[in-house]
């Protein structure tokens, strides 16, 4: 990602195979993301993957509620800079304007979007309470996702005596464990910015989920792929007969 950054682009499999970081830094290419890239807004339907059909394969008594959280300080006192922010962040990261209708994921334009919901609570004179009060809000805005009309992005600034926090909550079908540190430093690189009082700027996008899915199911019905069915239906059967 740093690599990135600085305008280097680097194989994973360069990485793993060339073991030291003087023979991987021969392997890095200059390189233009944009060039590579769709840098535009991306929307529309997402190619079903396997992670989005087992999800709708679990038939889940409350699949609004299947989602993530993050809870971090932030350095700022007013609610229209974090909506700066906020908004900065659902234009750049696409898939965060999803919906999901009749087991279909879809990306939704800017212009058409709730995008996110906030919500300021002042817990500043009630500290006492202000753990017990956050937690409550928290399943309230958690509990309050629809997957179909979306947005599938709540959050919550809690200003108390200690500071003001943000709370994201975010359905597990467009977010995930390696997404949320992505999403951290936006977030803080796009706090700095306002509080210096210059444009948002995040690095440039890689393959959108879209982009990713598309090539996913391409891939699935490769050739490449269909050659190694044979050996990965008998590794199947050897786990199946316990010989693995």
């Amino acid at each position: 990602s740093k690599l990135r950054s600085a305008g280097y682009h680097i194989a994973i499999k360069d990485i793993m195979q060339k073991y030291t970081v003087e023979a991987i830094s021969y392997a890095a290419q200059k390189s233009a993301l944009e060039e590579q890239y769709e840098q535009a807004e991306v929307s529309g339907i997402v190619p079903l993957t396997p992670i989005i059909r087992e999800f709708a394969s679990w038939n889940l008594l409350k699949p609004h509620h299947f989602n993530q959280d993050m809870l971090m300080e932030i350095e700022l006192e007013e609610e229209k800079q974090l909506r700066e922010v906020l908004d900065a962040l659902m234009a750049h990261h696409d898939i965060l304007r999803s919906v999901y209708r009749e087991g279909q994921l879809e990306i939704v334009k800017v212009r058409d979007s709730k995008a996110y919901e906030l919500k300021v609570y002042d817990y500043s004179e009630s500290e006492e309470q202000a753990a017990e009060l956050m937690e409550a809000a928290c399943t309230d805005l958690h509990s309050s996702i629809n997957l179909e009309e979306g947005p599938l992005v709540k959050a919550a600034m809690f200003r108390t005596g200690a500071g003001n926090l943000l709370f994201l909550g975010i359905h597990h079908l467009v977010v995930d464990g390696v997404s949320w540190r992505i999403l951290q430093e936006d977030i803080s690189t796009a706090i700095r910015q306002v509080k210096e009082g210059t444009k948002i700027q995040f690095p440039s996008k890689t393959a959108s989920y879209k982009a990713w899915a598309e090539a996913l199911a391409e891939y699935k019905d490769s050739h490449l792929l269909q050659k190694e069915r044979p050996y990965w239906e008998q590794v199947a059967a050897q786990m199946a007969a316990g010989e693995l």
